[in-house]
């Protein structure tokens, strides 16, 4: 898959949701901002600084506590549960905002906001959302960039606060800027009820041992919210290391994040598929495809609910599409 340096801003994610086999006639979901970052910029240069001592230490959460905390999550916005029955729900979701969040809220059930990967918006902004779609939409959203992403990547050119010698952002450091980036993408988590919070990596980080080992450190000594956490490794050296990744997911209770087009899709695991497009942004899925992929996600044989983002920019009619497969399967 070639390198796609930045693919341009959306303000707000949607997904459509519908039941994969049996259940209630379908809703659509709805949402908030994102951008892409495949870029495989260089690790900058520079020493570690020294990490700091831990004022104690935090206390790693089972899986079975995740998925009780996600559960409580989606009670609190009184969504269908994962499962009835021989009933798994899917939520087909769109990248990029397409009509006002007063509109979406009224067909869309969940957004995904990507503004918080770029730079978070006020804790205001965040609670005229809240007031403007209702309390039933749900919300995930991207991790702040300062966690995931070195300074020479092309995505810090969107953020109005720079960046300084003393920040050493990215790659889960244990530095000044990755501790801010983390406890800001917590506050913001905390404003919207976040059920899911997304750390999307640029190819540049590789699974070199010395990446692995800031990943491990960093998510064993965070502070777990109740949201799920999600991670999404991007470039063909984490393809190619795939057991890697999902032994990282199952040790430090991450979902992984595919393209199920690009990376095989994890059977029996949690589905958060997002779909960048068929070698390009740009570029659609035809029907063929689409019906390739809904019979991926009826293999995937996931007991939760599913969700399946676009991401390409013709993702309105293909996300349309795909959701006409599941009307026609429950009929």
């Amino acid at each position: 898959m070639a390198e796609i340096l930045e693919i341009m801003q959306r303000d707000v994610d949607h997904f459509i949701r519908y039941p994969i086999l049996g259940g209630s006639t379908g809703e659509v979901c709805a949402a908030s901002n994102a951008v892409d970052d495949l870029s495989g910029s260089a690790h900058p240069g520079g020493s570690e600084p020294p990490a700091p001592a831990a004022s104690r230490e935090p206390r790693r959460r089972q899986p079975q506590e995740t998925l009780d905390s996600h559960a409580e999550l989606i009670a609190e916005h009184h969504l269908e549960p994962s499962i009835e029955g021989n009933a798994v729900n899917v939520r087909v979701g769109l990248c990029g905002f397409t009509m006002s969040m007063q509109v979406y809220a009224r067909y869309f059930p969940v957004v995904e906001v990507q503004s918080t990967f770029y730079e978070p918006p006020q804790d205001a902004t965040m609670r005229k959302w809240l007031a403007n779609a209702g309390p039933n939409l749900e919300y995930t959203m991207k991790v702040w960039q300062l966690v995931t992403h070195p300074a020479s990547s092309p995505t810090y050119r969107r953020m109005k606060r720079k960046l300084d010698e003393h920040d050493q952002p990215g790659f889960f450091r244990d530095s000044p800027g990755v501790q801010e980036g983390w406890r800001r993408s917590i506050e913001c988590a905390g404003v919207l009820s976040a059920t899911a919070m997304l750390f999307q990596c640029p190819a540049s980080f590789t699974p070199a041992r010395e990446n692995i080992r800031r990943m491990r450190s960093f998510f064993e000594r965070i502070e777990r919210p109740k949201a799920r956490l999600l991670w999404e490794p991007r470039g063909p050296l984490w393809i190619a290391e795939r057991q890697l990744s999902l032994a990282l997911c199952k040790d430090l209770d991450l979902v992984r994040v595919v393209d199920p087009f690009v990376s095989p899709a994890d059977q029996g695991h949690s589905v958060y598929w997002r779909l960048h497009g068929p070698g390009s942004p740009r570029a659609s899925y035809d029907q063929q495809q689409l019906d390739r992929l809904h019979r991926m996600l009826l293999d995937a044989g996931s007991c939760e609910t599913a969700y399946v983002l676009f991401n390409n920019l013709p993702r309105v009619d293909d996300a349309k599409r795909f959701a006409a497969i599941f009307r026609k399967t429950i009929q």
